[in-house]
């Protein structure tokens, strides 16, 4: 973990992704009395949850201060940081001037001591560790993650051999366009493919195969008692 001298900030060691950061800003502004019943909800939950979503149910309750979508937001943020925890070998004390480091740069406004002393007590609890996490890192293994498919559907004029005579008829033109993600550059891409009508059909086939397939391992895991993590 590197230092800067004079008073500074220290520099961030690890790269902390913007999108688990909203929970740190709720965190740092909820009382003090409900961030004591949330450490309390949250000490006391069970550690066999297998999303986040079922704990968020689970301290809701305790916590009725609190809004349901704060609570998740909190449980977004701090369910990754331990995932961080564990995969980077660092201390939390470390992780958390990391995350205080990225907070600054993104203009959010905390109290390092408040956020500080709180995401210290929180981020090493074990009920964080949600299956579901564990699942999106398996996930994130692959070579290139799907982020939106969009078919794009446009009509097109056939023109005769004079150009200057109306059209003489039209085709439909489908194009599919994939966004992808890929962990490796942390860079988003885009595909484009061309479909005709036996394309389409034989792509619809191919997802509903998909699908029963999926329905016929679940049941298969439902019967072994394996839970089955829905990832979206």
């Amino acid at each position: 973990m590197l230092r800067m001298g004079g008073g500074q900030h220290p520099l961030a060691s690890l790269k902390i992704p913007d999108q688990i950061l909203p929970g740190v800003a709720v965190l740092n502004d909820i009382p003090e009395e409900s961030y004591t019943k949330f450490l309390s909800a949250l000490q006391q939950s069970p550690t066999t949850f297998s999303t986040r979503k079922e704990l968020v149910a689970w301290i809701a309750p305790q916590t009725p201060e609190i809004s349901s979508g704060d609570i998740e937001k909190i449980i977004d943020s701090l369910s990754a940081f331990y995932r961080v925890l564990q995969r980077a070998k660092i201390s939390v004390a470390d992780l958390v001037q990391d995350v205080l480091v990225s907070t600054k740069r993104k203009a959010i406004k905390i109290d390092d001591g408040t956020l500080s002393e709180r995401l210290l007590s929180l981020i090493p609890i074990d009920s964080l560790n949600v299956i579901e996490m564990k699942a999106k890192e398996l996930q994130m293994q692959g070579e290139r993650l799907l982020v939106e498919a969009r078919v794009i559907t446009d009509a097109r004029p056939i023109f005769g051999d004079t150009i200057g005579d109306s059209p003489v008829a039209m085709v439909v033109i489908q194009s599919l366009k994939l966004r992808f993600f890929e962990p490796g550059t942390g860079e988003f891409k885009d595909l484009h493919f061309s479909l005709d009508g036996a394309d389409i059909r034989s792509l619809k086939e191919t997802l509903d195969r998909a699908e029963e397939k999926a329905r016929s391992l679940k049941g298969v895991f439902a019967k072994s008692d394996l839970k089955v993590v829905e990832l979206e």
